[in-house]
């Protein structure tokens, strides 16, 4: 049990009313090739436009209204202390073989938006446990915008003792090759023979603080466990090309 991060960018037209930001996916929670999703539970939504015309969200499941989301945020960068819609102690219930849709009203202006969503079939969390930061950071340029880029032979320091581990938070920014501010958005994380790729939000340098929720470790449970020194893959979300410099912060237990 753990809970899997979703991400994507949509433009969205000058038409009045509510508009359809998508049938979501991305592949990893597919129950089939239609689209259609497993049962899962909301627990989070994170929402980004790119001027303050976004007025409202829904999210829908084939027709079938959910909620009402908010608040969202304005630009195509993460801010320090990011406003999220948290659902954890009371999440939606999305129905199985649903294609999952968010519709969104842009006060008649054309819009860009991001959205990241934060899907679980049910949550695992520790108790008594000691939690100790491990800081890793790779030099890669992020070639892609607005679509999810692994990053490859991360350092680790320290590096992992032998043993077993389970993730309880992480923390990512990027930087340019110049050392200026990123883009990055989002950052999540591939273990093996997990099917859901857990997230954090990503930031624009080292003194901007994300959500609390994805480093205190007590809220999201477990991510995901790994047998050092086989460590699990990150995976990075961009709205530009220019990342260069990663930095990350991973919060782990050892269990085994």
């Amino acid at each position: 049990m753990s809970f899997h991060t979703i991400g994507f960018m949509k433009s969205l037209s000058s038409a009045a009313g509510m508009k359809e930001v998508t049938p979501l996916d991305d592949g990893v929670l597919r129950q089939d090739e239609t689209n259609r999703i497993i049962h899962t539970r909301l627990l989070c939504f994170a929402g980004f436009a790119m001027s303050p015309n976004l007025t409202q969200v829904e999210l829908r499941a084939e027709g079938q209204y959910l909620t009402r989301i908010r608040p969202f945020n304005t630009g195509s960068t993460m801010p320090s202390v990011p406003n999220f819609d948290i659902r954890v102690e009371n999440p939606i219930a999305i129905p199985a073989f649903q294609h999952i849709i968010l519709n969104a009203d842009t006060n008649s202006n054309a819009e860009i938006c991001w959205v990241f969503l934060w899907l679980t079939t049910g949550l695992q969390r520790l108790s008594d446990v000691e939690v100790m930061t491990v800081r890793g950071t790779v030099t890669q340029t992020i070639g892609t915008q607005n679509t999810w880029t692994e990053l490859n032979r991360i350092t680790w320091d320290p590096t992992f003792p032998p043993g077993r581990y389970a993730v309880l938070g992480s923390e990512h920014y990027a930087l340019t090759s110049g050392g200026a501010a990123g883009n990055a958005l989002m950052h999540r994380w591939i273990f093996d023979g997990q099917l859901f790729r857990p997230g954090a939000p990503s930031q624009r340098t080292s003194t901007a603080i994300t959500h609390e929720l994805f480093y205190r470790g007590s809220q999201l449970g477990v991510w995901g466990t790994f047998q050092s020194p086989l460590m699990p893959r990150c995976q990075v979300f961009s709205a530009g090309t220019t990342d260069n410099q990663h930095f990350i912060h991973l919060y782990v237990a050892h269990i085994g």
